[in-house]
Formats: C-alpha cells, structure tokens, sequence
C-alpha cells in the first residue's frame, strides 16, 4: 500500500491549533482565572512535550534516512531544519518557564503583565513552527514521498507514535482531530481498526473536550 505523510500534517496543524487558541486566550480579553491559568498550563505541558518529541525523533529516526535519498541541495535543507528545533527549543523553554510563572500564582489571577509575557513567548513558538513546518511540507515531504526505503518509514512511524506520549492512542486522537475538516478526520480515521474507530467516537473524543474545556 503506497505511504504517505498525512499523520505528519495532522500533528503539524494540530499543534499550530493550540499554540494559536493559547496565544489567544492569554493575549485576549477573556478573564484568565486560577482555574484556566492551571488548565492552560496542563495543556501547555502536553504541547511541549509533543514538541520535543516530535523533533527530536525527526532528528534520531527520520532525517538521517532521508538523508540517504536527498540530494545535496535536500541534505543542505535537513541541516537548516535542525538548527531550527534548537532554536524551538529554547522558545518552548521560555515559554514553559512564563507559564509556570502564570501558575505559581495559586489561587490568584495573573496580572496583565504575566499574560502578556507569556502570550508574546507562545506566540514566538508559533512563528517559529508555523515557518518551520511550512520548510518541511512544502519542500522536504514532498521531497521524499516516494523515495524512503523502509528504514525511513518505519522512522517516520516511530514520529507518529511518538507524538502519543504516555496517554497513547485514546490521549492523542482526539487531540489530533480537534477541530479537524471531515475530509481529514476521515482520512485519519478510515484506516484504522473497527474498535479504535468506535472507542474515539463513543468515549475518547467526549473525554478529551471535558478534559480540555476549562483551558479553552
């Protein structure tokens, strides 16, 4: 069955969906209370770690067998890509660090200056990936459709998986989907098992909206 990189593009948009809802609730003008202070911190921590995750195992698994099929220019393009997850890297530590500064506050609000601090932080982690994932899916992905042999693919399988976390399956499909076109939620869903497409439709999806409620 040909391959593709659909799942790399549902997890891309996926994180540009909650580095942008974060950014707008704390540079909004909603009130931003201990409740959804913690919340936004939960789901913060969630995102970085899909982050990290994702570039480092791009990093370990995925770029160096891409690096077998590109030519020089391509190899030239994997190299301007990892210096960027440095760079992102240490945008995503900022940012943990202003919004662990946002919930230390206990009970209390953040003030307006800790809000503003810790927007401006996450909205330079959008930037950053926003341009990043547009280098890879514009130029690196297309690139390769065709080309990894199946040391590649199984690189990129690991990626996928990786993006699950420790929640597995039941945390990162609902995350994945949330707010998705139909014509994506079914590309992602159809190919899956009868009971994984039946336990996302009856508890995982309703679970995740409850769990994330309060933050968004």
């Amino acid at each position: 069955m040909p391959r593709d990189f659909l799942l790399m593009y549902a997890v891309h948009d996926a994180i540009r969906r909650d580095l942008v809802r974060i950014v707008g609730v704390l540079g909004g003008s909603r009130p931003v209370d201990a409740v959804r202070t913690a919340a936004l911190a939960e789901r913060w921590d969630y995102l970085a770690g899909v982050i990290l995750r994702h570039h480092a195992d791009e990093d370990a698994r995925l770029w160096p067998a891409a690096r077998r099929v590109l030519d020089e220019d391509g190899r030239r393009m994997l190299d301007r890509l990892e210096e960027q997850h440095a760079v992102v890297e240490v945008a995503v530590a900022e940012t943990t660090a202003r919004l662990t500064d946002l919930a230390a506050g206990g009970a209390a609000a953040p003030t307006p200056a800790q809000r503003e601090a810790a927007a401006d932080a996450a909205e330079r982690v959008l930037r950053l990936l926003d341009a990043h994932f547009a280098a890879e899916e514009d130029r690196v992905l297309p690139m390769l459709a065709g080309r990894l042999d199946d040391g590649g693919w199984a690189g990129y399988d690991s990626i996928v998986r990786a993006a699950a976390g420790s929640g597995g399956t039941a945390s990162v499909l609902p995350w994945l989907l949330d707010d998705a076109p139909p014509a994506r939620v079914g590309a992602v869903l159809d190919p899956l098992p009868d009971h994984v497409r039946a336990s996302y439709a009856a508890e995982w999806k309703q679970a995740y909206r409850q769990r994330v409620a309060a933050a968004w």
